[in-house]
């Protein structure tokens, strides 16, 4: 198609292609930058989807013999040509489990070639030639899963389908032609698509290392392309390739800030390395919020040699390369959700990794890690090496490991927002009779792990669970009490049966022991006006502070009434006093040693509230228990 347009008229064309579309990070669309693949995999039940515009541009320089017609003058031209490419791309991608990924990409592609100027040409060629039409569909499945703490590997196979034919119509309005032949032959990137299915496949190997990530691929691919005309005659081109792109990206709580190198090197193309190995340099920055949505602007650099006498396929007798030769700089934006992104930012998601490894022998073992009371689904180690990889809910959790013929054992962690938390377990196999007894020890309130000492009453077996709060012991058959202590807490007692080899959970969480000086105040503490019966609805309250003192054994207690204003401060005072002894009676009656309770009466003298208001009035009608 000839276009006579001002130079400023391609702009505003190319502004306008470009402006409403944008790039999904990885080329493939699965998770990764933008032309290498991550061998790590959204949490399962995430999607993504992106809809993106690449724009490329190429220099052609070059002189030219040019005859005009009417008087058979051979002119030599100094030309400086330029081609364009735009390609418009659509991706959406799912995760169906924690390691496999789908992803679809779909685009609608533009070639043009413009023409210089210069003169005496500008008379008989048009600014440009173009087309455009639907490009390939590419459907991928990658499977990938952690292999250590630091490294995730992982594999991707790729399939391509055209959507429309490589030459589409208005293939037949090109009218710009170099010596002999179809100047569109000898451009970077002819054809819309191969106009066959492609396919290829990738190794892949991903690392993170503090606030770095790298990605690794190493793939093959294969291509066929057929095309015929009266000069080229038909041609049957089968081309297979060797992939390599190697990507880093440095990561900040709003940004991504990444930089690729990227080359396929086509096996059965001879001649130039640049035109048979076409390689680009690629920079790039994501931005994106905690809804999901982000937003690419990436930079590219063609470093590949381009020679129109070498590619000619009119002297090679080959077609252009599949998807052609990169430009000699490019620029994409891409605009797209992630809803992984918006999962991990609001929820907060983490991950344990570790190994599961015979405690004797040191050979790994296949078994399976649950986290006990949390909506997470347990993993299985692998049977080769013994490790694991699950994600997490951010926070403090309990990892138990079970193997068949072992004994189980658990470790309480805490896991921080997108990292991952290393964790070993190492089992001891059954020895009945008899067998083991393995838990936790944990802070009832924080849930954060305590170093406590675990005794076997009436026996001398005695252990210290570790940092992680975890600990484990051998017994006999029979039913034993452990007896848990930790420095600042209230021990706690457990029953437990052991018997037949089997193991045996027993799970501490301990209480902050009350401390000297400690107030422990109540306005819910209900006495019949003016009286100091306890009515019936405290009982409850009391019995909690039974149940505290009995706990904290070696406490004593001050027990201190208070009143309201109204009525005399001489008859509040005593008032209060009354009080205060009928709480102490109630906890004598209730088991707690009368040598422990003292009591006193405030009257109103101390208030914690004003007394004009009813609301008040009720703040300072309280029972106060000053720990001795």
């Amino acid at each position: 198609m000839r276009v006579k347009i001002a130079s400023a008229g391609l702009a505003v064309v190319l502004f306008v292609l470009i402006i409403p579309a944008y790039s999904l990070p990885c080329f493939y669309g699965t998770k990764g930058f933008y032309r290498t693949v991550s061998a790590e995999t959204p949490s399962a039940g995430t999607y993504s989807f992106f809809i993106s515009a690449l724009y490329q541009h190429a220099f052609v320089k070059d002189t030219l013999h040019f005859i005009r017609e009417d008087s058979q003058i051979d002119t030599l031209l100094y030309v400086e040509d330029r081609e364009h490419y735009i390609d418009g791309t659509i991706e959406f991608g799912l995760a169906i489990t924690d390691n496999i990924e789908l992803a679809m990409t779909m685009s609608y592609l533009l070639n043009a070639y413009q023409f210089d100027q210069v003169h005496i040409r500008r008379d008989y060629v048009g600014i440009m030639d173009m087309i455009w039409g639907p490009g390939d569909i590419r459907a991928s499945v990658k499977y990938g899963r952690p292999v250590s703490s630091w490294i995730t590997a992982g594999g991707m196979l790729w399939v391509g389908f055209p959507m429309g034919s490589p030459e589409p119509d208005t293939i037949g309005d090109y009218d710009g032609y170099w010596d002999r032949g179809d100047l569109r032959l000898q451009v970077r990137r002819p054809f819309l698509s191969t106009g066959n299915n492609s396919w290829g496949f990738l190794a892949i190997a991903s690392t993170r290392y503090g606030m770095f990530d790298a990605n690794l691929n190493l793939g093959y691919s294969g291509f066929r392309q057929e095309y015929e005309d009266s000069i080229i005659g038909s041609v049957d081109q089968k081309d297979e390739a060797l992939d390599f792109g190697l990507g880093i990206a440095l990561n900040t709580p709003q940004v991504i800030l990444f930089t690729e190198y990227s080359l396929r090197s086509f096996l059965s193309r001879k001649g130039d390395e640049g035109y048979s190995t076409p390689a680009r340099f690629t920079g790039g920055i994501r931005l994106f919020d905690e809804t999901g949505a982000y937003l690419d602007i990436v930079g590219e650099l063609g470093l590949s040699d381009y020679n129109r006498e070498e590619t000619d396929p009119y002297r090679t007798g080959k077609l252009p390369l599949p998807d052609g030769v990169p430009g000699d700089w490019s620029v994409m934006m891409s605009l797209g959700f992630d809803s992984h992104q918006s999962v991990r930012t609001i929820s907060g998601i983490g991950r344990v990794v570790g190994t599961i490894l015979d405690a004797e022998t040191g050979l790994p073992l296949s078994g399976s890690v649950s986290f006990p009371g949390k909506p997470i689904s347990p993993t299985v180690s692998d049977s080769v090496t013994g490790f694991f990889s699950a994600p997490v809910i951010v926070g403090t959790i309990i990892a138990r490991a079970e193997v068949e013929g072992y004994i189980p054992s658990s470790a309480t962690l805490v896991i921080p927002d997108d990292e991952s938390v290393p964790v070993d377990f190492r089992l001891n196999r059954s020895t009945p009779p008899g067998g083991q007894v393995s838990g936790t020890v944990s802070d009832n309130s924080t849930g954060f792990p305590l170093t406590a000492s675990i005794s076997v009453e009436e026996s001398d077996v005695s252990v210290v669970s570790s940092a992680s709060g975890a600990f484990s012991m051998n017994l006999p058959d029979g039913t034993w009490s452990l007896r848990a202590r930790s420095d600042g807490y209230i021990e706690s007692v457990k029953t437990i049966s052991v018997s037949g080899g089997a193991m045996t959970i027993a799970d501490f969480t301990l209480n902050p022991a009350l401390e000297s000086g400690e107030t422990l105040s109540f306005a819910s503490i209900y006495f019949n006006s003016g009286s100091d019966v306890i009515q019936l609805i405290s009982h409850g309250i009391l019995d909690e502070v039974v149940s505290l003192l009995t706990d904290n054994s070696g406490v004593t207690v001050e027990i201190v009434g208070h009143t309201d204003s109204d009525g005399s401060s001489s008859l509040n005072q005593d008032l209060s006093l009354r009080r205060a002894r009928s709480v102490r009676n109630y906890l004598i009656q209730h088991g707690i040693a009368a040598g422990r309770l003292s009591t006193s009466g405030m009257g109103e003298s101390h208030p914690i509230a004003s007394n004009s208001t009813p609301q008040g009035k009720a703040e300072n009608r309280r029972i106060d228990f000053i720990i001795r």
